[in-house]
């Protein structure tokens, strides 16, 4: 081995940097270093507490500064933490010095790692991706936004099958050959994203969305509009000017605040009156045969999601907004792909409807982030609404577009999904599809949070023409998601025309 030239390991957490860096290190006789705990122990501080006092930037300083201090002093074995190799100054000092090594593994070989490592340490350890309302789905896209700076690498090792030894042999065999290479590869720049991790045990933490150019952060809170500016600042260091897409009500009412907030970040701030979307990137508008007819998609940067707004939200309104949430706990298992852990967002909601309808802070944030959560899983798995995956969402709108058009839009969207999403259970009931029992309980679960289940006085005809002009009809079958079980659905494009009107003649007053 070459004197002088350091071996730089990168991965995600989980991947057993440390472990190997130390054993590497006693094969060759040289020193061992981890960034993360010189950190911890150059500051006196934790990382959590790091992030609160200093924020990531500040961070992110002490990180650099800690791999330059250890690369200086001869060859050396180094265990980065999990986003070091992320920020391009980071990876181009690495390229000069030494080689990078990146120790791959499966989301979920990495997931099982990690929970050992918290059970060994009595949940001492510092895994803030773990802190989340899917796991899995979280260490899935936050590897997936680092992906492109791993893929940088000098060489790639796949860990899932290999004991430490064997990954040990591998290292020290890559840093041979790369020594008689007698190059050094470029490395061209990458895009990266700033982690704002949750400091507070009663928020949730940051979900990403991996799709689009870019991965991205939506970050649900309470009472943190104020900080949008800061965060901005992280995501955009660049940028001096912003653009805020508002509508006249929701400006009059927090447009103080996030000019504030915009203004404290130093950045010059104009407004325009237009509609906006957040996670998905998918923005429409209504067409006078079709709701949401007329669209485009662009990705966000960040989406800032202040649940404590909620409070001022007309009662009507709010109370139309349950729809949607019901209808994600109707689809949980199968958005997951059926990687369902604990408490069913279902049993949540019937558990909780009374903490949820008084807008109580923690029961609105957890119930809040499981939605997010589930959309941003959803998105990276159709992200141009293909009809893939994304279709799913549709639960309740084929014919709750239907209805809106029908009442010239004076019924509320969430009231139209809810009838909807009555009938289709209705359909899945009479197809044989689904018990009984699911349609009755979806059905309480809509009335206990004030939403009807039944239609009001529309031609019957006109709401079947309606539903053969609907976005989502493929070839001359609209595609109905029909509920075979509470929390999973199936696509169905086999509903007769006799089926759809029994059903409607059920449900109508």
């Amino acid at each position: 081995m070459k004197e002088g030239r350091a071996i730089y390991l990168v991965g995600f957490s989980g991947s057993g940097k440390s472990t190997i860096a130390r054993l590497i290190a006693e094969r060759l006789q040289w020193p061992a270093y981890d960034l993360d705990q010189m950190i911890v122990e150059r500051s006196g501080m934790t990382i959590p507490v790091i992030f609160q006092k200093e924020g990531e930037s500040g961070f992110r300083l002490r990180e650099a500064e800690v791999l330059r201090s250890v690369s200086n002093s001869g060859p050396c074995v180094v265990a980065t933490g999990g986003g070091t190799v992320v920020q391009p100054e980071n990876r181009l000092f690495m390229t000069s010095k030494g080689w990078i090594i990146f120790l791959e593994g499966r989301p979920q070989t990495l997931l099982t790692r990690i929970q050992q490592q918290l059970k060994d340490s009595g949940q001492s350890a510092i895994r803030p991706m773990l802190d989340a309302v899917y796991p899995l789905d979280q260490v899935r896209a936050l590897k997936h936004s680092r992906q492109s700076a791993y893929a940088l690498a000098d060489w790639t090792i796949h860990t899932d099958r290999l004991t430490t030894e064997q990954v040990v042999d591998e290292v020290i065999r890559a840093a041979d050959l790369l020594e008689q290479s007698g190059e050094l590869p470029g490395i061209e720049d990458s895009a990266a994203i700033p982690l704002r991790n949750s400091l507070n045990p009663d928020s949730p933490p940051p979900i990403v969305v991996a799709a689009g150019p870019w991965p991205y952060y939506a970050v649900v809170d309470w009472n943190h509009l104020p900080s949008l500016g800061g965060q901005l600042r992280r995501v955009l260091p660049h940028a001096r000017r912003v653009a805020v897409l508002t509508d006249a009500h929701n400006w009059d009412r927090l447009g103080n605040t996030v000019k504030a907030s915009l203004l404290a970040a130093d950045l010059e701030v104009h407004t325009r009156e237009m509609a906006d979307s957040s996670i998905g990137g998918k923005t429409a508008l209504n067409h006078p045969r079709a709701r949401n007819l007329i669209g485009t998609f662009f990705h966000p940067r960040l989406v800032w999601s202040d649940v404590s707004l909620l409070r001022d939200e007309p009662p009507d309104e709010l109370r139309a907004a349950w729809a949607e949430v019901v209808k994600y706990s109707m689809l949980e298992s199968s958005l997951l792909r059926d990687q369902m852990m604990g408490v069913t967002l279902f049993d949540k909601l019937e558990t909780s409807v009374n903490e949820l309808a008084s807008l109580e802070k923690s029961a609105l944030l957890e119930i809040v982030a499981r939605c997010v959560a589930l959309k941003a899983q959803v998105v990276a798995g159709d992200e141009r609404d293909l009809g893939q995956y994304r279709i799913f969402l549709n639960y309740g709108h084929t014919l709750g577009h239907a209805l809106e058009t029908a009442t010239n839009y004076e019924l509320l969207h969430g009231d139209a999904v809810a009838i909807g999403m009555a009938v289709e259970a209705g359909l899945a009931v009479r197809l044989g599809l689904a018990d009984a029992a699911v349609e009755t309980r979806q059905n309480d679960l809509l009335t206990r949070f004030g939403l009807p289940t039944r239609l009001p006085r529309v031609s019957l005809d006109l709401l079947l023409q309606l539903i053969h002009s609907d976005k989502k009809v493929f070839g001359d079958s609209p595609r109905w998601i029909l509920p075979v079980a509470l929390g999973r659905a199936v696509i169905s494009k086999n509903v007769s025309e006799a089926d759809l009107l029994a059903v409607l003649k059920e449900r109508s007053c």
